[in-house]
């Protein structure tokens, strides 16, 4: 296979779209060879010496190949396609070693193995732009590709103010300059060092990856995706009124919405029930992490959310930095083993404060009883005892099977053993059976849940 060592002058109007199509199915290794090389003729031509902007689908096609001529490479098809055509194809598994992929780009220096000399790095940095793809596939969902954006390169957003702010980065309201269409968009900061950076790309690969295997109408929508030199940008629909912990506040203020807050009790159970169909554990349920939109909640933020599919069991001892404490399993915690259990007891605190705005309490007293109470911790999991008195202070009468019945659920869920919480599906079938027998009109399910399966 040649490999041109030359460095190429820009020639950034062509498009290396040349080569094999996608089916390469009984063709020999040799053909196949041949087929990857037609990518890269113009590096051997003396007349034509040129880089090309390659197009998606030629990225594609190189990726393809690479699966039968090299596989572990197959998935950095734009590493390779840089590294190949500035002549260093050989520094690709340094990049590899390193945990870097595709998504990394654009690089910047201080992105680049330190194991690469200065004059190469200076070179890939040059030429990178053969492989950022354009806008139009941003806001395609599920059908479309993750986006590149250079230095100079213009995102296709125009920012309407920001929606919220943390450590990882912020929430903006943005418009399309290409379709019009209002987002939320999520941009997380690659970091000014390494460790950071491997971090948050971490984050941001598992959150993406994630969100496209979460088609469902109680779980936010990811529109697009895209990297530039300082940012890692996620493209959200739809645009939410406010999170669970504001819709509270609004709901303790006025007194309305107490009927669709209390449908969330179901609809709630259902997204849960449906993510850990899918073997994903959310990790962080909470209250800022549930958005509403005119009456509908959507479960969001799912950067630090596991996949256990690959491993085949949910259980892990791992300790994440951005976990939520106050909604914390004990388990967790205690730095002990936990599996998707420990979202039940977060959704139990989820309810335990839906409950308490029911009840025409605040969240504010309820942290101030705990904090007066027990082991005076305003970590629901360091209070047990506080939550189990909160529970009874808040019940109405001596009739569990009507205004009762959260209460009930939250126990069930708090319970300090993992094992003898039930499944997100056992808890949904519960509150559904309570629907279906006859006590409907307490409306602890949306219409949009009653008979989903």
């Amino acid at each position: 296979m040649n490999v041109a060592n030359s460095n190429p002058q820009l020639c950034r109007d062509a498009d290396a779209t040349a080569g094999p199509v996608n089916c390469v199915g009984g063709a020999t290794r040799a053909q196949l060879e041949a087929q990857l090389d037609q990518y890269f003729i113009f590096l051997g031509s003396p007349e034509n010496n040129a880089l090309r902007r390659f197009s998606n689908q030629a990225i594609i096609n190189v990726s393809e190949l690479l699966k039968y001529l090299i596989p572990p490479w197959s998935p950095f098809p734009r590493l390779y396609i840089v590294l190949r055509s500035i002549g260093h194809l050989h520094e690709l598994d340094a990049f590899i070693a390193e945990r870097m992929t595709d998504l990394w780009f654009p690089f910047t220096r201080a992105k680049i193995p330190n194991c690469i000399d200065q004059a190469t790095s200076q070179l890939f940095l040059r030429n990178q732009w053969i492989v950022l793809t354009n806008s139009l596939d941003l806001e395609k969902g599920k059908n479309g590709s993750h986006q590149y954006f250079g230095e100079n390169d213009v995102l296709p957003f125009e920012s309407l103010g920001l929606l919220g702010k943390g450590a990882y980065g912020e929430v903006d309201k943005v418009v399309s300059t290409i379709s019009n269409r209002e987002y939320a968009r999520k941009r997380i900061k690659r970091g000014n060092h390494f460790g950071l950076v491997r971090r948050n790309m971490r984050d941001f690969e598992n959150e993406m990856s994630t969100l496209k295997r979460l088609e469902h109408l109680h779980i936010v929508e990811l529109v697009g995706s895209y990297t530039d030199p300082l940012h890692l940008g996620l493209i959200f629909s739809p645009v939410a009124d406010c999170n669970l912990a504001q819709f509270f506040n609004s709901v303790a203020k006025s007194g309305r919405s107490l009927e669709v807050l209390q449908t969330f009790f179901g609809c709630l159970a259902t997204g849960v029930a449906f993510i850990h169909s899918k073997e994903i554990r959310h990790k962080d349920i909470k209250p800022e992490n549930i958005l509403v939109k005119c009456g509908k909640l959507l479960i969001t933020d799912f950067g630090i959310a596991l996949n256990w599919g690959d491993t085949g069991s949910s259980i892990t001892q791992d300790t994440s930095p951005l976990m939520t404490r106050r909604y914390s399993a004990p388990e967790l915690l205690d730095d002990a083993p936990r599996d998707s259990s420990a979202d039940l007891w977060s959704l139990g605190c989820v309810y335990l404060e839906m409950i308490t705005v029911l009840r025409g309490h605040t969240i504010p007293e309820l942290r101030s009883f705990l904090e007066g109470f027990g082991s005076r911790s305003t970590i629901y999991a360091k209070n047990t005892d506080g939550v189990l008195t909160w529970i009874n202070k808040l019940r109405v009468g001596n009739d569990p099977v009507t205004a009762n019945l959260p209460l009930e659920w939250i126990k069930a869920t708090v319970k300090k053993t993992p094992s003898s919480r039930p499944s997100a599906q056992v808890l949904l079938d519960t509150i559904k059976n309570c629907f279906d027998s006859a006590i409907a009109a307490n409306g602890f399910i949306g219409t949009c849940c009653q008979h989903t399966e």
